[in-house]
């Protein structure tokens, strides 16, 4: 036996989902045969952004200043999820690691950010 079924988007993340369950009943509505291990399936390959412009507010070398990102997404962002910035060995960072920074933004996704600094990665966290 061999079918496809369409129309079935993927996982939005690359771990492991749920397993599929197949059974096969009788026209009577029994079940001949169930299995529910070993059909998992899991998306090996994460999708690209649509596009990620970067902005700063000053040239000047050694200011301090804002770096602005704007990201387009290709798949929606769960509530709940976690965008980390690396920052380039070049950039001074005037926070220190595990505390919360300035930052502000939002968008059609979510209400509003927090940013933490860890270990040189800015964890942006979208609360929606």
């Amino acid at each position: 036996m061999s079918f496809l079924i369409a129309s079935l988007h993927n996982p939005y993340s690359t771990n492991i989902s749920d397993s599929f369950i197949a059974t096969l009943m009788s026209p009577e509505g029994f079940a001949i045969a169930k299995q529910s291990s070993g059909l998992s399936i899991s998306v090996t390959e994460g999708s690209k952004f649509g596009n990620i412009t970067i902005k700063r507010g000053s040239e000047r070398n050694g200011k301090l200043t804002w770096y602005k990102f704007k990201i387009v997404l290709t798949n929606p962002a769960p509530s709940g999820s976690k965008m980390i910035i690396a920052v380039p060995d070049k950039i001074s960072i005037r926070t220190l690691d595990g505390v919360f920074m300035d930052c502000s933004g939002g968008g059609n996704l979510m209400a509003s950010i927090e940013c933490k600094l860890i270990n040189r990665k800015v964890q942006v966290d979208l609360v929606t």
